[in-house]
């Protein structure tokens, strides 16, 4: 006889005798037996359905004690505060089988999944319930339906408080490679009733200490030495608490005894960020600019200058103000137009009027240009101003030897001792 086939047989023997709340008495082999945490699981070959399923679990808590998933079957079985329930899902079809109990009592209890006879039975203590045969849920009972296939992933545990015993097809011992966070060896939990801190399953996180109420049956909730607060939001007591830390440092305690240290905010140091750094110095702001020392740095330029350290003369140029062609000089917080010949004014706006010294003689009308003038001379008269008369006896209008005397813009003839007459 194997070992396994008769550790399941001393079982149901004890089951017969003595009821499921004698089964903490045997003598279980301690690398079988595996506490979870909640946080535990282990991954284990998957099972198959018509196998004989068996386990023993001990718990005032609860969860799932194991799941198989595949791509299309799961099964899975819980234990909760209202009993056992086993969900089996085929495809797109889910069978569920319950058998109602209190199951968190902190006593084995040791569970079944048998095919035999024509039927697939679920029983715990003296209770069964039958999950298919023939007539009931008859798809389960075809031999092909194993919810096992390469696709099938058997976690045993996850999201469970309290211990288990191993059994047929369920073998988890400390060889199994994929594990977290579980204990082979004598189960932890103390023999005995369940408190309401048990039941409750270690409800005070965060270093908080559930306490319990002996006389109510309740709990409540309270945190640890040395940490302060409502859990589940106890914090660590420590010398943060006084707010050792100033101009909004931020304070970190150490893990390991009651020393701080801050983190300073930009523009302070020191233990306690207590003192300012002087971020102004001779050389901060440039051409006249003003320094404030206040979180870092900041420089207040004099008019002209620009630039985090005012170290950029603001091109007054850059606007063209300068008009009809001038030329702009950079000074600075100001500029100057070098103005082209005929133009004047801050912008070289100003057309200069040539006329404006009454530059054409002789009555002559000033026409003012671009730099110039143009004189519009009256009739007899000639040059640039109008200041020559012109000589109108040039073309020699007298005739039979008259003496032509110019005039303005006309002549006459002297005809005197030339025997002739006319004008």
């Amino acid at each position: 006889m194997s070992y396994l086939t008769a550790a399941v047989l001393i079982l149901s023997v004890f089951k017969l005798i003595h009821g499921t709340h004698s089964l903490p008495q045997l003598q279980i082999t301690k690398d079988r037996e595996i506490f979870f945490n909640k946080t535990s699981y282990v991954r284990i070959p998957p099972l198959n359905l018509h196998n004989h399923i068996n386990l023993s679990f001990r718990t005032c808590v609860g969860g799932t004690l194991f799941v198989q998933n595949s791509v299309k079957n799961k099964i899975s079985l819980n234990v909760t505060t209202e009993g056992l329930l086993l969900i089996i899902h085929l495809t797109s079809k889910t069978y569920e089988s319950k058998i109602s109990g209190q199951f968190l009592d902190n006593s084995w209890h040791n569970v079944n999944i048998v095919t035999r006879s024509g039927n697939i039975t679920f029983s715990v203590a003296d209770q069964q319930q039958v999950v298919a045969n023939a007539s009931y849920n008859a798809e389960l009972m075809n031999a092909e339906v194993t919810l096992a296939d390469e696709t099938s992933k058997l976690i045993l545990g996850e999201g469970f408080v309290g211990c288990m015993f191993e059994g047929a097809n369920l073998i988890s011992n400390t060889s199994i490679s994929e594990k977290h966070n579980v204990e082979w060896g004598p189960c932890p939990l103390p023999i005995g009733s369940c408190s309401p801190c048990k039941k409750a399953g270690d409800p005070c996180q965060n270093n908080g200490r559930c306490e319990e109420d002996k006389t109510t049956g309740n709990y409540d909730c309270v945190c640890e030495a040395g940490f302060t607060g409502i859990p589940p939001n106890c914090t660590k007591i420590t010398t943060c608490a006084s707010s050792p830390c100033v101009n909004n440092g931020i304070c970190s305690s150490s893990p390991v005894d009651s020393s701080f240290n801050c983190t300073c905010p930009d523009g302070f140091t020191g233990a306690n960020c207590e003192l300012e750094i002087d971020d102004c110095n001779s050389n901060t702001c440039k051409n006249g600019g003003y320094c404030l020392n206040k979180n870092g740095f900041r420089c207040f330029c004099i008019p002209g200058y620009t630039g985090s350290h005012c170290e950029i003369d603001v091109n007054e140029c850059w606007s063209n103000p300068c008009f009809n062609g001038a030329q702009c000089i950079d000074l600075v917080n100001r500029y100057s137009c070098v103005c082209p010949v005929g133009f004047t004014g801050r912008d070289c706006k100003i057309d200069i009027n040539e006329c404006a010294s009454n530059p054409c003689m002789n009555g002559a009308t000033c026409i003012d240009g671009n730099a110039t003038f143009t004189c519009i001379c009256p009739p007899g008269l000639t040059g640039n101003i109008c200041d020559f008369n012109i000589d109108d006896c040039k073309s020699s209008p007298c005739l039979n030897n008259g003496l032509c005397l110019d005039q303005l813009n006309n002549y006459t003839c002297n005809c005197d001792g030339t025997g002739f007459t006319g004008a």
